[in-house]
């Protein structure tokens, strides 16, 4: 056998490894990334987990959510934020959603909040989502604010098909968290110390050293991870499910633990 021939072999093994890994483990391999802030105006340690973009109906079901409850459960948040995108297309869901309903209610915490993603308004699920959500315990939040201790949640309308407005939201003696699908209207924002998004996967697909292939309208200027915005903050979860191709590559599924503390402890 050539030489050329065992190169070409070689490679085409490589080509399914990564297939492999791309199509049957990293989506399934979920990390639970804890993040420990310090913010002004917090005067109590606060765990919230956060987690969104389930997209289910594409790749994942309601037995795929019960095991992500009971893995936020493990973590013994005092709040649980929802950051949108729960169905793919509603439209197409051949399932129950009150299996989905009955899933996110087994959630243990004293507050759990959601905003709406861009595919629950643009798949179908516009109609059914805050009723879906609120069943399971959920506070829908579209351009409302929900208090908890020394914090301040204000959740954003969805921003590719609506007009966010959270302008007179904001409580200058609290610690104020923005909640918003799309990353980049923190950009739009101020006065938040942390802003909390999803939406973009992380770029669902992305190569080393250069990062996300695709990154969507909306996630363009943020895409993963923690960001600083002047003297504010911004992070982006990598949601728990994909979208188009049911793939992740170099973008593992994510749930944030995010451990705040008051500034200066």
């Amino acid at each position: 056998m050539g030489k050329w021939i065992k190169r070409v072999l070689a490679l085409l093994l490589l080509c399914a490894m990564v297939l492999g890994y791309a199509r049957w483990i990293e989506p399934r391999w979920i990390q639970v990334k804890k993040v420990e802030l310090s913010l002004p105006g917090l005067t109590e340690e606060m765990r919230v987990v956060c987690f969104g973009d389930t997209h289910m109906g594409l790749e994942f079901g309601p037995e795929d959510l019960e095991q992500w409850v009971e893995k936020i459960n493990g973590l013994e948040p005092q709040a649980v934020v929802f950051l949108g995108d729960l169905f793919d297309n509603y439209s197409q869901y051949e399932g129950d959603p009150g299996e989905v309903s009955r899933a996110l209610s087994h959630l243990q915490a004293p507050c759990k909040l959601a905003v709406m993603g861009n595919h629950d308004v643009g798949g179908g699920a516009e109609r059914v989502y805050e009723d879906i959500m609120e069943k399971a315990g959920f506070q829908v939040l579209r351009n409302q604010s929900v208090q908890l201790g020394s914090v301040n949640f204000v959740g954003a309308d969805e921003l590719l098909f609506f007009v966010p407005q959270v302008e007179g939201l904001v409580e200058e003696e609290k610690c104020n968290i923005l909640l918003s699908h799309a990353p980049d209207y923190a950009d739009e924002t101020q006065g938040f110390q942390l802003t909390v998004a999803g939406h973009t996967h992380g770029g669902q697909v992305c190569l080393p050293f250069y990062g996300a292939l695709v990154k969507p309208p909306g996630g363009e200027h943020y895409t993963s991870g923690l960001y600083e915005k002047g003297e504010e903050l911004v992070y982006v979860n990598r949601g728990l499910g994909v979208t188009s191709l049911p793939v992740r590559f170099f973008a593992r599924p994510e749930m944030t633990l995010l451990e705040l503390s008051p500034q200066g402890k």
